[in-house]
């Protein structure tokens, strides 16, 4: 399981975002972090009021193993500010992602990755 530590100006606004908009789960919160899981993905939203000031905003990737909960991902996103639109990625068919503003500035990667044996099957038809 992946494990990310993110920190945010505002833990509402990134449980809002990550559990009622993209359906993580909460796990815990507490008045300084908010723990969720997120595809198998453990994330740790920290509260830190003064990090826009002390630190950039960071890129953080997300995995979507299953392509149709990648697609309800992505429209769920539609309406919030892209940072990178939907995309292939290294011209591969079978492997896609797009990036949204996060909360607290951050950039929020989405990606899903065919399996390689599914993507040599379908280059091969």
């Amino acid at each position: 399981m992946q494990f990310m530590d993110i920190p945010t100006d505002s833990l509402k606004g990134s449980i809002e975002l990550f559990c009622v908009k993209l359906g993580a789960k909460l796990i815990e919160q507490t008045d300084h972090f908010a723990h969720l899981e997120f595809f198998e993905q453990e994330v740790i939203f920290h509260f830190d009021p003064s990090y826009r000031e002390e630190k950039q905003p960071g890129v953080y990737s997300f995995v979507i193993p299953e392509e149709s909960d990648f697609t309800n991902i992505y429209k769920q996103c539609e309406e919030l500010e892209m940072v990178r639109p939907l995309r292939t990625l290294a011209g591969h068919v079978s492997q896609k992602a797009f990036s949204i503003r996060g909360v607290s500035g951050h950039e929020m990667e989405f990606k899903h990755y065919l399996p390689m044996m599914f993507e040599l099957k379908e280059s091969e038809e």
